[in-house]
């Protein structure tokens, strides 16, 4: 049995974070935008023992489908093919979307919802301490505020439908998620200003000031210094957490649309 699956790729453009002993209340407060670009994932049971992931180091996506196997009681072999379509350690979710794309057709196969699909995901990428929330932002689509972190029912989140053609830009090293996030300065940091950041955008929730409020929110946390790659006069930010840029109305770097339907099984 086979099935494929797509998950999009996710910037967050701010954010706070919520670590609980619960990994399903964990999570993060803030927005972000879900990219036409992400991950696909092919899954195949057959007979036999264990799970075998090509196309990315697969600790994140492993940990998630073996949580999946334990809870189906499966006991057969996994095959899974994973074609990530942005760079890593960039701010793009790509792990998230990695291992939600194979978390889903597994689901599919299985006979069980993309909820649970979700779950084994989002608490992978917790425990693992490789994101918050790009899981939960990727199933749903869209530009998705995070009004309270975690999984249903714990969690809250509004998805805005927004057409249009974002531009991406890597213009560094990749950042590691967990090194920042290990860093109580930086944390207590992105708190506090993260928290503005919210703020200012329910105010008024739109593209434009979700790119003005992230830009003011990125140059805040002094991560890296790397606003001035964006084209003069675009509105953009840097992603989170990565070194790399993203903004509206341009022609450099990648172009992608923002992908409104979320993580789907394709085939």
């Amino acid at each position: 049995m086979r099935a494929k699956a797509f998950a999009p790729g996710h910037i967050t453009g701010f954010f706070y974070p919520h670590i609980h002993t619960n990994p399903e209340k964990s999570g993060s407060y803030g927005a972000g935008i879900c990219l036409s670009l992400g991950a696909v994932a092919e899954v195949e049971i057959s007979e036999g023992k264990g799970i075998d992931i090509h196309g990315v180091e697969g600790n994140v996506t492993e940990r998630a489908l073996l949580m999946a196997k334990n809870e189906l009681g499966l006991e057969k072999k996994i095959t899974v093919r994973i074609e990530l379509q942005l760079p890593t350690s960039q701010g793009f979710g790509m792990s998230a979307a990695g291992t939600l794309a194979a978390s889903l057709a597994l689901a599919h196969l299985s006979g069980v919802n993309g909820h649970s699909a979700l779950r084994w995901t989002h608490i992978a990428e917790v425990e693992s301490k490789t994101g918050l929330s790009d899981a939960i932002a990727s199933y749903h689509g869209g530009l998705v505020i995070r009004k309270r972190p975690g999984l249903p029912p714990y969690g809250e989140i509004e998805k805005l439908k927004i057409e249009r053609e974002i531009n991406c830009m890597v213009v560094g090293e990749g950042i590691h998620t967990e090194n920042v996030l290990s860093d109580a300065e930086i944390v207590e940091r992105i708190r506090s200003k993260g928290r503005e950041a919210m703020r200012r955008f329910i105010q008024e929730k739109n593209l434009e000031n979700f790119m003005r409020v992230s830009r003011e929110f990125a140059s805040s946390i002094g991560i890296s210094n790397i606003l001035d790659k964006i084209p003069e006069g675009k509105l953009g930010s840097q992603a989170m957490l990565g070194n790399s840029v993203f903004f509206i109305d341009g022609d450099e770097g990648m172009k992608c649309g923002i992908d409104n339907k979320g993580a789907r099984v394709i085939g």
